[in-house]
């Protein structure tokens, strides 16, 4: 980049009613700041949006976009390499920080977005496992906001691309490591809190040939609440991860490559000695108590993903790329006790359920892409492409002997049931896209996509069905096209105006939806199925004043038949909802450098939704579950030395009371403020130091995530997590 203010790349979000509180993403330690014109923007060089599978310099995308860059995500990791729990901290409109290994929650604009890494699908029917990817093959993250036609199904919500790295010219070697430990109260550097983390990175090139490599290693320890309680294990303390990356590219000459990648992840539980259980009172969080119990079938997840590309940027004047890929997933969760909950007991929850459980999933899918861009004249281009995608999955339960427990804490899974019936996808997707430069200040995109789905659901009497009974399952399919136009009008060399429509075509949770029919009931004719058609609409400005860069956007997004989760009061469970729904909100962001030491920015994000469940044109809100309130990210940055950096930042999340008003939610999503302050120092040597405590003020707060559990689930009701030190060392050569 030409410009060292680059190393300021901001990400930042707050709200109007406290815009004079200035925010920005710390630099690195050794960035030398320059001296600040008021009258020169930021130059962030160009960014190539490459989400819009034709790489488009990012000011030319005509959406609503963000690309979060290597040195944001390396900031980040300082604080947590979980990315659930960083990712809704940088982009606005993308729900709240999770301390778990999910994306239960995590929606984009009230609505699911897909998440990618090179290409590949990486949602799949269990959410997410970001634990898969080390936070160190990562070179940048994509956002582009809204429902798109380029990818399909599951990205209603719109599209988050994880880039893995590319092998650097001359080989280089980076060691991390880093330890983090409470310091919450009575369990400060309690042995317990303890987690650690060992990371090596190589990259470099042999001639034509590039290699990146990555093995990690990190053991989670646990949490406490502010008040020094130990807060239940969340699927992601007392696990230990492992993965392993490896990427090799060839160049065959000048226009022809081909690239390779395998991502091999491992997360095992490794201390079982406490368990779940709901505190006392009117807002209970989940605890951990001291139980000691052992696993015929250990806790873990296991993932593969691994890619083979061809590319050819001068095929008959085109660019042409074709990707292979191949996933699987494998899930065994640890156990859960709902005997207490259980109508025997005085609770609400069928006896017919079994009261110790562990679930169990397995996931497998391949598919392939293919991109063609062309010019057909100097100021239009068109890409086209096709999309091909099998995927498989089953959900079972391992149920448990309660006689064998008590007397030995073991959970046998001495039987098994199914939590929903297996299901299997097939998809296929044309796409036309056209770029029209029309003058030197205003550029049209367009395009349309054609999808085709077929499904295969098999028979299942589900174990947590309030009507026990067997589903037979069923076939069927599903086509239809999408369309997008979007046009971007340059106002003046500092401003750009932007608009569009766009549609997404997707299909809802197969799995879950087929298991939500009567026993007995075809699938045919139930509606649960049905696509889900979005139709939003988006305009919005980006551009700078002076030395601050700035982008505002606001979306109106309506389904006739859309799919959003919700909380069943009657059990505390997750249920799927199909009705006429609507989306609407803004994201706001800015960033700017006020001296050559300080940087700051301002931004913030809001989104509203309701459904119509009865069909009778009075839409209530949806729940909080998927509707994110006001969210706020402070954050500063102070190069107080050339090799020390200062940074604070605070997360403020807002209340929301519309569906508690409505009767949809029977709880108040209540809102939270937190705070964290850190320090980098460089080395003369190449070795990075760095300092984060989180939640500096050890406030008492539950995730909104959390916020939803409750009856079958409320020993899912984890807290945050109180005061934490975090250091990290990092060793580059």
């Amino acid at each position: 980049m030409s410009d060292p203010r680059h190393k300021l790349h901001v990400s930042l979000r707050v709200t109007a009613s406290i815009a004079a509180l200035a925010v920005a993403l710390p630099a690195t330690a050794q960035s030398t700041l320059p001296e600040v014109d008021e009258g020169t923007p930021f130059d962030l060089g160009t960014i190539i949006f490459q989400s819009d599978r034709d790489g488009t310099p990012i000011e030319d995308v005509p959406r609503a976009v963000k690309n979060i860059d290597t040195e944001e995500l390396e900031d980040a990791a300082k604080t947590s390499t979980n990315f659930s729990q960083t990712l809704p901290q940088i982009i606005p409109g993308f729900g709240t920080p999770v301390y778990q290994n999910a994306t239960r929650g995590l929606f984009l604009r009230g609505r699911d977005p897909l998440f990618l890494i090179d290409g590949i699908p990486v949602t799949s029917s269990f959410g997410v496992q970001f634990q898969y990817f080390d936070h160190s093959i990562i070179d940048n993250i994509e956002v582009l906001y809204g429902p798109t036609a380029l990818y399909g199904r599951g990205a209603s919500g719109g599209v988050i691309q994880f880039f893995t790295k590319d092998p650097t010219d001359e080989p280089q070697t980076r060691i991390t490591t880093g330890i983090t430990s409470s310091l919450a109260n009575d369990s400060a550097f309690d042995e317990d809190s303890l987690s650690y983390r060992l990371g090596v990175e190589t990259s470099g090139r042999i001639d034509n040939l590039g290699y990146v490599g990555v093995v990690s290693l990190e053991r989670h320890g646990a949490h406490f609440q502010p008040d020094g309680q130990r807060i239940a294990p969340t699927r992601l303390d007392d696990f230990d991860d492992a993965s392993v990356f490896g990427k090799l590219t060839y160049d065959i000459d000048g226009a022809q490559s081909v690239e390779g990648f395998l991502s091999y992840g491992r997360s095992v539980a490794r201390a079982t000695d406490f368990t779940n259980t709901a505190s006392e009172g009117s807002d209970p969080t989940a605890v951990a108590i001291f139980q000691p119990q052992d696993y015929e079938d250990e806790p873990q997840q296991e993932g593969v993903y691994t890619a083979l590309s061809y590319r050819n940027n001068d095929l008959a004047g085109g660019d042409f790329r074709l990707q292979l890929y191949y996933s699987s997933e494998e899930i065994t969760q640890i156990g859960s006790d709902i005997r207490e909950r259980q109508e025997a007991q005085g609770g609400t929850l069928p006896d017919i359920w079994p009261g110790l459980f562990q679930t169990n999933g397995d996931d497998e899918a391949f598919g392939l892409r293919a991109d063609y861009a062309f010019d057909v004249s100097s100021n239009v281009s068109v890409n086209i492409g096709a999309d091909y995608r099998d995927e498989t999955n089953e959900f079972v339960v391992g149920i448990s002997d309660p006689d064998v427990f008590d007397a030995t804490g073991v959970y046998d899974a001495s039987d098994s049931g199914p939590q929903a019936p297996p299901v299997d996808l097939e998809s296929f997707g044309l796409f036309v896209q056209t770029t029209w430069d029309v003058t030197e200040r205003t550029t049209i995109t367009g395009g349309v996509r054609y999808d085709s789905f077929e499904y295969d659901v098999g028979p299942a009497s589900p174990v947590f069905a309030r009507d026990p009974g067997l589903r037979p399952g069923g076939s069927g399919d599903a086509d239809g096209f999408s369309y997008n136009i979007g046009t971007i009008f340059d106002l003046n060399d500092s401003t750009t105006l932007f608009a569009s429509f766009a549609q997404g075509f997707s299909l809802p949770q197969i799995n879950f939806a087929a298991g939500s029919v009567d026993p007995g009931v075809s699938l045919e004719g139930s509606g649960l199925l049905e696509p889900i058609v979005v139709d939003s609409y988006e305009v919005g400005v980006r551009g700078f004043v002076g030395a601050t860069d700035y982008s505002l956007a606001a979306f109106y997004a309506e389904s006739e038949l859309g799919s959003s989760p919700t909380v069943d009061p009657a059990t505390g469970g997750g249920r799927i909802e199909r009705a006429p729904q609507r989306n609407y909100g803004f994201e706001f962001e800015a960033q700017r450098a006020f001296t050559d030491t300080i940087n700051a920015g301002i931004g913030v994000s809001w989104n509203e939704g309701e459904n119509d469940t009865d069909d009778d044109g009075d839409f209530e809100a949806l729940s909080s579950l998927t509707v994110l309130p006001l969210k706020v990210t402070l954050q500063a940055n102070w190069q107080a030395t050339q090799r020390l950096n200062l940074n604070g930042s605070v997360f403020y999340l807002g209340d929301r009371d519309a569906a508690f008003d409505d009767g949809v939610d029977n709880y108040r999503a209540e809102g939270y403020v937190t705070a964290d302050v850190g320090a980098t120092f460089a080395f003369d040597n190449g070795g990075e130091l760095s300092m984060q405590i989180t939640n500096v003020l050890n406030e008492e707060y539950i995730p909104l995530e959390s916020q939803s559990r409750f009856l079958a689930t409320a020993d899912r009701r984890f807290a945050g997590p109180g005061r934490e030190l975090v250091i990290n060392y990092a060793y580059t050569f």
